[in-house]
């Protein structure tokens, strides 16, 4: 979707290069946004909560998670190389402002978007969703790259 890298160094984000791999992301987005509509009327509260869901995974997943976790299925000489980085600084080599990193900051911003809006100017939902937002655009942000605050996930 994004074009191939130019030197794949690190095959734990080769995923991030297939078009499938997104269609399959976006899909699970809108199934979590239809199958909560189906028990929930009240469509500030669905996107909210698919807010609220997909920033908890992300910030485990791409924030939180170091290490990479396929190295048994690759069987090469990344064991050990990657152990002290989370995934969010393996994509792409570290390159900031990819195509991939501006996608995947773009998203949680979207919900954000659809969850405020759906909501019809609530406060309570404005303070809910920013305050899932704020922690995972931080964690991407440029400056936060590498670093470990007060000895957190170090």
């Amino acid at each position: 979707m994004f074009g191939e890298p130019k030197v794949v160094r690190n095959k734990n984000n080769l995923w991030t290069y297939s078009g499938g791999a997104w269609g399959v992301y976006f899909c699970l987005l809108l199934a979590g946004r239809l199958i909560l509509g189906l028990f929930i009327d009240n469509h500030a509260l669905v996107w909210t909560i698919v807010n609220v869901g997909h920033a908890i995974i992300t910030y485990i997943v791409f924030h939180w998670r170091k290490g990479t976790p396929f190295h048994q299925v690759y069987q090469d000489d990344q064991t050990g190389k990657y152990d002290k980085l989370t995934v969010w600084e393996q994509f792409d080599d570290g390159v900031l402002y990819t195509p991939v990193r501006k996608v995947l900051t773009l998203i949680p911003v979207v919900l954000f978007f659809l969850a405020i809006f759906s909501a019809h100017d609530s406060t309570p939902v404005l303070i809910i969703n920013l305050a899932v937002l704020l922690p995972i655009l931080i964690a991407k942000l440029p400056a936060t790259h590498k670093k470990r605050f007060f000895g957190i996930n170090a």
